[in-house]
């Protein structure tokens, strides 16, 4: 790879307009812009070709401006010899260039071109005669955003690519398709974790170092839909959420939607991670096995029948379980063995039907296992949760229309069974689970019809969803706050059917506007704040600006949301983890979440490789179930929820480097989320005033790359509550000894301390006659600052605060208590792939 120097390239892309490429436009200014040019021959009698196909593509760093008044950026370009055999390229930053010439009855050429100066590169092509006619050939100038490079080694091209694809595919500036090597960039927590790399973007934020989950722009967890292959999941995370369950090897394309989405994707209140299953790449079997400080996974696929089938097969499990068990054998300590496992696999398999039509089956399943005890966190518990999914589509076409029909289901459970009092070690203070049944069942029939393909500039789709949900839920109340005492159980059972017709049109006006209006109506049982039918309206507009140099776009939508978490369930597990969630489905009581989001955003390039944008959002969640804000003594005869109103806004400023031999982003987000519940006006939960984040990769050779990320952000806000001891009598229900209470004070007033940490990364792989080695170490909280991070509680007379709590002592003597973030920690893996 090579490094582009800073002011010639910065020089090229402030000229990115979209007339400035092509083989007949008017000379580019060639102080400030480098030029590919010359002439197609035929080899043996020296006669300029006319009508030959001269296509340039990026052999290493650089941008090249695309020729259609709509696409500001794209990984190669082409055109056609003139009357005299001449082509030309011009606005072209220094690099590397592959020259590729093709005319029919000619065999075809390829040159390699170092452009080294700004002045007129001349490169003349002689083809020899072929008397053959020439079969047609597909050119893919586009790959799948995430990549399929299980060594995770990003093409130099990768993020370009991903830049124009979410450029031709959606309208609004603030979404995002994500690259395998933005994710290696963002330094996450021991292997590479899609949602924690999804924190760094902005409008995104973090409760604290111990949780994978996400809030986007002010919106808690639960009202970010994640789905794969269009399938909804619940809560997928493993660890009680400290890591993502899904293995980034099964992943073809990730897109993140924090605004506008297409009328087909009905839940995410607040935003949508739309993940898709990677094909099969490689006309072998191929694949890559990688051992990690948290887990150990492995891939495998292989392609068929030309390429148009296929299978893809992937699986990651956690190895803690056995190396405790290994070394309790050792020591003969059978209190270091931790009864705790996750796994999690995915599978894809593509089948040709006839010439045309295709059938696409795909799935995964994310599971965490607990079976006994785990020293000074649980005990006596035996338990599972976590997600499975999967569905069959079949795709073909219908004279000019695609159509696409699928059937698909997603079960998440959540089961823990409570051992009798007998089984229960006397010596261990750890709290024990409640016996608890979750269950969440969805299952999708739908048939969709493409007027064209989704990158086109006009177009339309449409589509019929049948769709169903099953809630049950039988165990402990919701624990709004780390330390309540609730011990009444809780039952729920609910159902919701539902028939959703949905249509997204596209069209330009110009060359310049490009608007997108689509409507979903969907038809069922009706629920609080939402009717037996309602409508979900979606308009998005893009205006290109600035000589073509950047755009601006607008967009607006409605969604509902039928199913909502309202809190954790039973005891906390370390730093205010929980098993699972307590799931409620809309209809009777339970409200449905009806949001309104509105962005408003600018996109361009800044300088260089720089891509900048600044976005603005307004968003407004009627219906959303919160824990009583009401202060004052809190016992299990609160209800379970209240009726809330979410409103958020903010901007959101970025700056990606998306090419050369370094890349790097920042983003730093301004907002302010508040919840209108009880008569009582609050900051949400999910409230960061201010989150910066930056991340920064060099590729110091071939083999080596070094990269940091950093964040900062303001405290999240928190509710003061003190734990007290109080008389049985004055508490509803049980009251083991010794007794206690939590005497709740104005919701959210108190905000956590400043949150900073910064990480270091170290990346190396080579390639051995086709093996691949990677070896990675990452180091997370460099600085070893002591973060304060989840408040846990208040006590009084705190001189000596419970280990591994940081207490904040306040006037009155009553101290703050909050989790500790992660230490100074090194963690290391390696990753082989063939």
């Amino acid at each position: 790879m090579m490094r582009l120097p800073l002011v010639p390239t910065v020089a090229a892309l402030c000229c990115l307009v979209p007339q400035g490429l092509g083989g007949q436009d008017a000379p580019a200014d060639t102080a400030r812009s480098g030029v590919i040019t010359g002439t197609v021959l035929d080899a043996e009698t020296g006669v300029p070709l006319r009508g030959a196909t001269v296509a340039l593509a990026l052999a290493a760093d650089g941008v090249i401006v695309a020729r259609a008044p709509d696409v500001l950026w794209s990984a190669g370009a082409a055109t056609t010899t003139d009357m005299q055999g001449r082509y030309r390229f011009d606005r072209l930053p220094l690099g590397r260039y592959i020259l590729r010439v093709r005319r029919l009855g000619y065999r075809p050429a390829q040159v390699t071109v170092n452009l080294a100066r700004f002045e007129p590169f001349q490169v003349s092509v002689g083809l020899r005669v072929r008397p053959i006619a020439l079969e047609p050939e597909e050119v893919r100038v586009l790959a799948a955003p995430f990549g399929i490079d299980l060594a995770a080694r990003e093409q130099p091209t990768a993020r370009l690519a991903a830049a124009d694809f979410k450029h031709r595919r959606f309208l609004t500036n603030d979404s995002r398709v994500i690259t395998r090597g933005e994710v290696i960039e963002a330094v996450t927590l021991g292997e590479s974790d899609l949602f924690r790399a999804l924190q760094r973007l902005p409008g995104v934020a973090t409760r604290d170092d111990f949780t994978a989950e996400l809030w986007t722009r002010g919106a808690p967890w639960t009202q970010t839909r994640v789905y794969f292959d269009g399938m909804p999941l619940y809560n997928p995370v493993h660890t009680s959420g400290i890591f993502s369950a899904v293995n980034p090897d099964a992943l073809g394309a990730v897109i993140f939607l924090p605004g506008v989405r297409s009328p087909a994707v009905g839940e995410g209140a607040a935003a949508v991670i739309d993940l898709h299953s990677r094909p099969a790449a490689a006309e072998r079997w191929s694949g890559a096995v990688e051992l990690s400080a948290v887990s150990t996974r492995a891939t495998l696929d292989r392609r068929f029948d030309g390429g148009r089938g296929g299978i893809m097969l992937a699986a990651r499990r956690s190895y803690v379980d056995l190396l405790m068990e290994a070394l309790a054998g050792v020591t003969g300590d059978s209190a270091l063995r931790i009864p705790y496992a996750f796994l999690d696999g995915a599978a894809r398999v593509s089948l040709p039907i006839g010439r045309v039509a295709l059938v696409e089956a795909s799935g995964m399943m994310a599971w965490d296992h607990l079976g006994g005890d785990v020293r000074n966190l649980i005990r006596g518990s035996d338990g599972s949760w976590g997600n499975t999914t999967g569905r069959v589509s079949v795709v073909a076409p219908l004279g000019d229309l695609l159509t696409r029909t699928t059937i698909g289901a997603t079960w998440f459970r959540g089961h823990v069974d409570r051992p009798s009092a007998a089984q229960l070690p006397l010596a261990d203070s750890a709290p024990v689970h409640a016996r608890t049944n979750n269950q969440l069942d969805y299952t999708r029939v739908e048939t969709v019809i493409e007027g064209s393909s989704a990158g086109d500039r006009s177009g339309w789709s449409a589509g019929i969803q049948l769709e169903n949900q099953v809630q049950f839920y039988d165990g402990p109340y919701p624990r709004p706050y780390p330390s309540d005492i609730v011990y009444d159980s809780l039952q729920v059972t609910a159902r919701r059917s539902s028939i959703a017709l949905w249509g997204d049109t596209r069209w330009s006006i110009g060359n310049a506007f490009t608007v997108d209006i689509g409507l979903r109506a969907q038809l069922g049982d009706s629920a609080p704040n939402a009717a037996a039918v309602t409508l979900s309206p979606r308009l998005a507009a893009r205006y290109v600006i600035a000589a073509g140099r950047a755009t601006a776009s607008v967009g607006y939508g409605r969604s509902y949301q039928y199913a909502q978490a309202v809190a954790p369930a039973g005891p906390d597990i370390g730093p205010d983890l929980h098993l699972t969630d307590v799931w409620l489905l809309a209809g009777g009581a339970v409200p449905a979440l009806r949001s309104d989001v509105f962005t408003l955003g600018i996109e361009g390039w800044l300088s260089g490789a720089w891509l900048g944008s600044i976005n603005l959002y307004q968003r407004s969640a009627v219906g959303m179930t919160v824990p009583d804000p009401t202060p004052g003594l809190y016992t299990n005869m609160r209800p379970v929820f209240v009726s809330g109103r979410n409103t958020a806004w903010g901007v959101e400023l970025s700056a990606r480097k998306l090419v050369g031999r370094w890349t790097a982003s920042v983003g730093y987000t301004y907002g302010f989320s508040t919840i209108e519940a009880e008569g009582l006006v609050y900051s949400s939960p999910a409230d960061r005033r201010g989150v910066l984040d930056g991340t920064v990769l060099h590729g110091v050779s071939q083999s080596l790359r070094v990269g940091g990320a950093l964040s900062v952000a303001s405290g999240q806000p928190f509710t003061r509550f003190v734990i007290q001891t109080l008389p049985c009598d004055t508490i509803a229900g049980p009251c083991p000894p010794p007794a206690g209470a939590l005497t709740i004070e104005q919701p959210n007033a108190e905000r956590v301390p400043t949150y900073a940490t910064a990480s270091l990364l170290a990346d190396w792989h080579q390639a051995f006659r086709g093996w691949e080695l990677r070896v990675y170490l990452q180091m997370r909280n460099v600085l070893n600052r002591r973060n304060a991070v989840t408040y846990a509680g208040s006590l009084g007379g705190c001189e000596q605060p419970p280990s591994g709590l940081v207490a904040i002592k306040r006037p009155d003597g009553i101290c703050d208590l909050f989790d500790r973030g992660l230490p100074l920690l090194p963690l290391a893996g390696v990753t082989v792939a063939f």
